[in-house]
């Protein structure tokens, strides 16, 4: 479900000002609402919201969760694509009194120079608080992380990889940098000439001049990211315990796929 469009933040590797522009407009709480009754009488209840930034009124967001809790709505929701520092007790835990159960947040690194040449505007302290805040709120959560910026080292990576494993993250996705059409790291790259106008979607690779490593070594080091990330001692008992004390069985299932594809 789309409920506002547009995002006023620029981070370097997004493209959604070519397709959506980056003013924020937003339906009114009362017309979401309606159609979130219109979806539960045909039958449904689960929702994702796939908003550019759906945090970012947390005035309407509060709008919308009093809206389903005062409607009886039985609903399980997830919310992906969160920034972390719209972080707030007050609306999550309204959040979760009024059915969600996934929070999506966009990390990408654990490294300050790294989120600084994403234009992230975002500090490590704002995720680790963001993310720990999610976790004992009771949402299980997710987040993105990206390897392979132009100037990043080995150091660099190891260190988000640590990083994602120092948080209370449940499900982590890693991706190597890709350089899409219309964002500001592709308008850059095409500039100085590196890649063609119409090479839409580039990987940050060596082989393209955009990087240290070259693909191989990065979907190597994705690999190790997702292998050091699970096989922690006690994670899987971790996970066990939150999803049956909050029974997220059901939108975990029907979630992580969905978020996997979105982004």
């Amino acid at each position: 479900m789309i409920t506002s469009r547009g995002c006023p933040y620029r981070c370097s590797f997004c493209s959604r000002d070519l397709f959506i522009g980056r003013k924020y407009r937003q339906r009114s709480a009362e017309n979401v609402l309606q159609e979130i009754e219109y979806i539960v009488d045909q039958g449904y209840n689960g929702i994702i919201f796939v908003d550019d930034n759906f945090l970012l009124s947390k005035d309407r967001t509060m709008r919308i969760m009093d809206g389903i809790i005062d409607r009886n709505l039985d609903l399980n929701m997830i919310v992906e694509g969160a920034r972390v520092d719209s972080a707030d007790e007050k609306l999550y835990n309204k959040m979760w009194e009024a059915g969600v159960k996934l929070i999506s947040f966009g990390i990408e690194s654990g490294n300050p120079d790294v989120l600084s040449f994403y234009n992230k505007n975002i500090t490590l302290d704002q995720i680790k608080k963001a993310v720990k805040l999610a976790d004992s709120t009771g949402f299980f959560v997710s987040a993105s992380f990206i390897i392979g910026a132009p100037f990043e080292t080995k150091k660099h990576i190891e260190n988000t990889i640590k990083f994602a494993c120092s948080l209370p993250i449940d499900s982590p996705e890693f991706y190597i940098l890709e350089y899409r059409v219309g964002s500001d790291l592709w308008k850059d790259v095409v500039e100085k000439k590196i890649i063609k106008r119409d090479d839409f979607f580039v990987k940050g690779c060596r082989e393209n001049n955009l990087g240290i490593f070259t693909l191989d070594e990065l979907k190597k080091m994705r690999k190790k990211a997702y292998v050091r990330f699970y096989l922690r001692p006690f994670y899987l008992l971790k996970e066990i315990i939150k999803l049956c004390k909050n029974d997220n069985f059901q939108v975990i299932r029907a979630g992580i796929p969905l978020l996997t594809k979105i982004k």
